[in-house]
């Protein structure tokens, strides 16, 4: 049933132009945990798999994206971050892997952020070498963890209605079971 749900959003936020792909894709990053390599933020403070929440949502920028772009548009996300600092047990995590020629840049651009304390940077790509599942498509580089680092949800929450009452509904779930995904019977 959970996976069913799942497959329906996808299919129903892409058109379905390419249904086994669509399943394929989430399979394929639903097939292992997601590892977290030390990443650093602005303020110096790091990520791991040791230190971070219980729940997060996780959206994950390669060097193919603009992150200056990106960053100046993380005001777009204002509502799931608010969310966050409601709940103790969750959290947004940015991660940010850009091209080495953007480093320093992408750097002075976080400092100046009001998102700062969110937003960590994958200098060394290390994030998609710990997790070679995630699909290369950005469309599954936004997924919602539980307290396994297991993906629950695959899927920007701001990408349609539906899929933000999903998220909504999904998050709700998790911290009424201590950061994990109980199914509705």
């Amino acid at each position: 049933m959970r996976f069913s749900l799942f497959v329906f959003v996808i299919c129903s936020i892409t058109a379905c132009s390419n249904r086994e792909s669509v399943i394929s894709d989430i399979q394929k990053i639903k097939s292992r945990k997601i590892a977290f390599p030390t990443l650093y933020n602005a303020q110096n403070s790091n990520i791991n798999n040791e230190n971070k929440r219980p729940i997060n949502l996780v959206i994950y920028y390669d060097s193919l994206e603009c992150s200056h772009c990106r960053i100046s548009h993380l005001v777009d996300m204002k509502d799931i971050v608010e969310i966050s600092h409601l709940y103790e047990q969750f959290d947004v995590l940015f991660i940010f892997a850009p091209a080495k020629k953007d480093m320093r840049h992408l750097w002075l651009s976080v400092k100046k952020h009001e998102y700062e304390n969110k937003i960590y940077i994958d200098s060394t790509c290390n994030f998609l070498k710990y997790n070679p599942h995630i699909p290369s498509k950005s469309q599954y580089h936004s997924f919602l963890l539980d307290r396994n680092n297991d993906v629950v949800l695959v899927g920007n929450p701001l990408a349609s209605d539906a899929m933000w009452d999903l998220f909504r509904k999904t998050l709700d779930n998790m911290l009424a079971h201590d950061g994990v995904y109980v199914p509705d019977k």
